[in-house]
């Protein structure tokens, strides 16, 4: 699948292999770099099947792997990894968890994590 970025960009991988973007251009990613090109604000050209492939995912699933990435994001007391208000960047969450996480659902799933696990902003 290709991917879009918003910049001139290069995203290297765990598995061994980098792509590089130019802001704009079109340019296959390997279904293995699919989150890291997600979080790095690419934008699929094939969002349907983007989204399939995270349909797959139950939510309590996807729940679980977001606070266990709050719980790393925590330790690591990273301050880049926070917005302004204090919550996890998506695209840090995003990045952890190896899917693509909204605000939104980072919102959500935040309010969630600090109500759990009474952690404050």
């Amino acid at each position: 699948m290709k991917f879009v970025m918003p910049r001139d960009i290069t995203i290297p991988s765990i598995f061994g292999h980098s792509v590089e973007f130019k802001k704009g251009v079109p340019t296959h990613v390997p279904p293995k770099l699919w989150p890291e090109a997600m979080a790095a604000d690419g934008v699929a050209e094939d969002t349907e099947l983007v989204l399939e492939a995270e349909k797959e995912q139950t939510a309590a699933e996807r729940l679980k792997q977001i606070f266990m990435a709050y719980e790393e994001i925590m330790k690591r007391g990273e301050p880049n990894d926070l917005a302004k208000g204090g919550e996890p960047h998506a695209r840090v969450v995003s990045g952890l968890v190896g899917f693509s996480v909204s605000v939104a659902e980072r919102d959500s799933s935040w309010a969630a994590f600090q109500k759990k696990f009474g952690e404050s902003k």
